[in-house]
């Protein structure tokens, strides 16, 4: 059970949403469907996913400058916007040691993709990017990817990486968004998963950090549905860092069909000042709630007037928050990391939905009429023509909230108060 309630590391997605959809939409506006590897770390940047440093340059002199400023040895790999796979045309270049070097590595991957592409040169080769040559021997080489299928949307293999990937076949798949839980799920349903542990000297890796990368690599999946496909190869992971070395990215391309994630993204659009959705990780915060609140508003949510005994608190948040966005939805006004009210919107058939709600007598004034609001909305923004709401005479607090709903446009209809949308 505490490892249900574990909640992940505060994260601003909505930001990190903002500063990925400006990269891709510079990417679609110039009519491009293949990110850069630099533009590719910037989209997992903007996640916060650790990336290794990555600077272009469009000279050999540039790349002579940033090296040296950088420190050596490193890495010099071309830079392209149409090119995805470096190795396949000679345009990695490992272990390099000093500024001439760089120079040297810059011509000879600029040779290496004129002789395999002469006609597209100049669109094909920008420069080079020049990253740290990171010491790999102490850690291990993993594989970070989405893959779209046409049934299931955005699919997350995770598992062994480098370049004998396709040799080693060991990955596992899960869908987005992931939480602590299915994180870790899928980390463990690996054969390098033991590596991670520590194996002959090596230090173990961090799996509360590669569980956060994770998540958020599977929230940048749910929040961009235009990705198509992502790699991160190699993730890098040892005992003192994890970090992308190597990502691609490829948009879908105009005309092309996007494939609907299978599990509903987190409704961030139903959010106010004053209100917000919860989710899985809330379920902390509405076990709180549950020992603590009105009896007669749990009575009022749960439609009955007598609550069970044996009401586990910690269960009933896992039950409540756990069912995917798609089937129901509560939304609660909190403040002060409390919460003083909610609704929970439950999708009944095709063309309805019912509205539960839990707000304490002394709360009703204050928070009722944004709950009722943001239920319709809701309901409205789900494509619903009606929302029900049941209430029994049985406690002031429901007779109150059935006052307000009356007042709000809700009428009788068998058995329940209902709003035609």
């Amino acid at each position: 059970m505490q490892a249900v309630l574990k909640t992940p590391a505060e994260f601003n997605y909505e930001a990190a949403s903002e500063k990925c959809k400006s990269i891709l939409n510079k990417v679609a506006g110039e009519k491009r469907t293949i990110l850069s590897e630099s533009e590719s770390k910037k989209v997992l940047e903007s996640y916060a996913i650790p990336i290794s440093q990555t600077l272009p340059a469009k000279t050999a002199d540039e790349a002579a400058k940033l090296a040296k400023e950088m420190g050596f040895p490193v890495v010099v790999k071309i830079h392209s916007e149409t090119i995805t796979h470096k190795s396949d045309v000679g345009g990695v270049i490992l272990n390099v040691k000093s500024e001439d070097e760089v120079r040297d590595a810059y011509k000879t991957i600029h040779d290496n993709v004129a002789k395999i592409r002469p006609d597209t040169l100049e669109k094909d080769f920008l420069g080079v990017t020049i990253q740290p040559m990171l010491d790999i021997n102490n850690g291990v080489e993993l594989l970070l990817g989405a893959i779209n299928d046409v049934q299931f949307g955005p699919v997350i293999p995770f598992g062994t990486g480098g370049k004998l990937v396709e040799i080693y076949k060991d990955s596992a798949l899960a869908l987005p968004p992931l939480n602590t839980i299915t994180a870790r799920r899928l980390v463990m349903k690996t054969k390098i998963y033991k590596a991670l542990l520590g194996v002959r000297g090596m230090k173990p890796v961090d799996l509360d950090k590669l569980d956060d990368i994770l998540i958020k690599f599977s929230y940048l999946l749910q929040n961009h549905p235009e990705i198509k496909e992502l790699d991160i190869n190699p993730l890098f992971a040892s005992g003192e860092r994890i970090c992308a070395i190597d990502a691609r990215v490829v948009l879908f391309g105009e005309g092309e069909k996007i494939t609907r994630a299978s599990i509903a993204p987190y409704p961030s659009q139903y959010n106010t000042d004053k209100l917000r959705v919860l989710k899985r990780e809330d379920c902390e915060l509405f076990a709180k709630w549950l020992v603590e609140s009105d009896r007669d508003a749990m009575k009022c949510f749960l439609c009955t007037e007598k609550l069970p005994e044996d009401l586990n608190e910690h269960i009933y948040s896992v039950k409540l928050l756990y069912p995917e966005f798609d089937n129901a939805i509560t939304i609660a006004a909190c403040a002060n990391n409390s919460i003083n009210g909610l609704v929970r919107v439950t999708r009944l058939d095709k063309s309805s939905v019912m509205s539960s709600y839990a707000i304490p007598k002394d709360s009703i004034d204050s928070v009722a009429d944004d709950l009722i609001a943001a239920a319709a909305n809701i309901a409205k923004g789900e494509k619903y023509s009606a929302i029900k709401a049941y209430f029994p005479d049985f406690s002031e607090s429901a007779k109150l909230l059935r006052a307000k709903l009356v007042a709000a446009g809700y009428k009788e209809q068998d058995g329940y108060l209902t709003l035609s949308l």
